[in-house]
């Protein structure tokens, strides 16, 4: 230990450094050893709650210093689901969900990247919601609650949620899929409604 002392402090010396230099390139080196990049190689690894950078690399520890782009909510057909942290207020009619939902998006769907929930990107978060609020807690951003309209006309969703021609759902977060966690939207019914971004791997 006392040899190592030495040979730090004779480095640090040699090349003018302070002790905070060399505190910041260890903490940086370890932030960049746990960070996951989203590319299909990885997929056994991303998991939902990972944090979301902007650098297009997740990992579980939250990094104050770097820029937060989402969260990972579901990972299916070499696809990742991120959370955008943007939440509507109960809303009684579909149209006007999504018109809300058409707003907020609107940068991100010239990239090809946002659309509304669907049946099936719901139920995966629903599958891990208490993950995935944990670590929303975190953060400070809202947690996945309640109710929420989804749109069922998405290209990601496979054969059978296009053959039950149900344009909208309300999908009850509260309860335990496949528990009856969800209903068709009658015209007075109130939900929150919650825009998502995709992520193609390669």
């Amino acid at each position: 230990m006392e040899r190592m002392d030495y040979l730090v402090n004779q480095f640090m010396q040699q090349h003018n450094l302070k002790l905070d230099d060399l505190f910041n390139y260890l903490v940086a080196r370890k932030n960049k050893e746990q960070m996951i990049p989203l590319k299909k190689e990885a997929l056994a690894q991303i998991k939902p709650g990972m944090y979301w950078y902007d650098d297009d690399t997740v990992s579980f520890t939250y990094y104050p210093d770097r820029r937060l782009k989402s969260m990972v909510l579901a990972v299916y057909n070499d696809h990742i689901i991120g959370d955008t942290f943007h939440e509507t207020n109960r809303i009684t009619n579909y149209n006007f969900a999504m018109c809300e939902i058409s707003s907020f998006e609107s940068a991100y769907i010239k990239r090809g990247q946002a659309h509304k929930a669907t049946l099936k990107d719901l139920e995966s978060v629903l599958q891990n919601k208490e993950v995935i609020n944990a670590a929303l807690r975190a953060i400070e951003k809202p947690r996945w609650r309640f109710f929420y309209w989804t749109d069922s006309i998405n290209k990601y969703e496979d054969d059978w949620y296009k053959k039950e021609k149900k344009w909208h759902y309300i999908v009850d977060m509260e309860r335990s899929f496949p528990n009856n966690y969800c209903h068709t939207a009658p015209d007075n019914e109130k939900a929150d409604a919650r825009p998502l971004l995709y992520f193609a791997l390669h």
